[in-house]
């Protein structure tokens, strides 16, 4: 059983295949192997994956780490066709910027132009995997510069360096005022 508040985030779900018709009917493609190396791997982690997957080996082998999978009921499964899958897999068009070829060279020229700006990182922190499918998603529409958390906290501070400058300036009448005359 996959919980559903595991769908749709960067697990290592490979070992659940078992499990797949339990998930929802309108599911169009699920990621089962999104970081390498697992969780352990992903982009979210605080410790190196090198000392993470030790230390998960070690953990597992004092615990006596015994897999839930019974081996003998998946190779039933797939025997009797229970992983297979019938249905053609058609492409979806996911390179391409639009259907007008003057607008896509445009968006294209904006692309290459959004991936210089921002921080070529590839953390992986906006919920993109890479700072060009993030400026691909931007230039589409599906995602805003901001959602970068560098080119963000940039905008904060312009803002705040900008709220600062504006609260130092007082209006003329309000200097003659403070002047007592």
């Amino acid at each position: 059983y996959i919980p559903r508040y595991m769908l749709g985030t960067q697990c290592n779900l490979y070992h659940k295949a078992y499990s797949f018709p339990l998930l929802p009917i309108d599911i169009d493609y699920i990621e089962c192997q999104a970081c390498i190396g697992g969780c352990i791997g992903g982009a979210l982690t605080v410790e190196n994956h090198y000392i993470a997957r030790v230390k998960m080996r070690r953990l597992s082998e004092k615990m006596g780490f015994q897999s839930s999978v019974d081996i003998k009921k998946v190779l039933e499964q797939f025997d009797k066709g229970y992983f297979s899958f019938e249905e053609k897999i058609l492409p979806k068009s996911s390179l391409k910027l639009d259907d007008d070829l003057v607008e896509a060279i445009r968006k294209m020229e904006l692309l290459e132009k959004t991936v210089k700006d921002l921080p070529g990182l590839d953390c992986g922190s906006c919920g993109s995997p890479t700072c060009r499918s993030l400026a691909e998603d931007i230039v589409k529409g599906q995602a805003n510069e901001a959602d970068c958390i560098f080119r963000l906290r940039d905008k904060v501070k312009h803002l705040a360096a900008e709220m600062f400058d504006l609260a130092q300036k007082m209006p003329p009448t309000m200097e003659t005022q403070d002047n007592g005359e």
